[in-house]
């Protein structure tokens, strides 16, 4: 098991929502697996987890603001894996609109 923390920046003005994929080949798309989503509700973000266990391990350690219309805020969630292998780890924002693209991290993180 081991905690990963994923972090990413902003670039969106008008969302909702981002969700976070996991997947073993790069890159990820909306179709790749979803582990949580982060939401805003109340002027706050927060995190859910998607994947099977009895406890949410994924939870939102650091944001700016919590406002969806700010461009270059910078999000940080950590999230507990139970399960060894190589993993890429992506980001998209989601609106009523729909999902942007999965911005899909460089390289795997071995986990152990």
């Amino acid at each position: 098991m081991a905690v990963v923390q994923i972090s990413w920046r902003d670039n969106s003005d008008n969302e909702t929502a981002f969700k976070i994929y996991q997947g073993s080949t790069s890159p990820l798309s909306s179709g790749s697996t979803q582990i949580g989503t982060v939401t805003l509700s109340g002027g706050s973000w927060s995190a859910t987890e998607f994947s099977s266990g009895s406890a949410p391990d994924i939870q939102v350690t650091s944001t700016n603001t919590g406002d969806s219309q700010t461009e270059g805020e910078t999000f940080v969630i950590t999230y507990t894996e139970g399960t060894s292998g190589s993993y890429y780890y992506g980001i998209s924002a989601s609106n009523a609109i729909g999902d942007s693209d999965v911005v899909t991290t460089a390289s795997a993180l071995t986990v152990q």
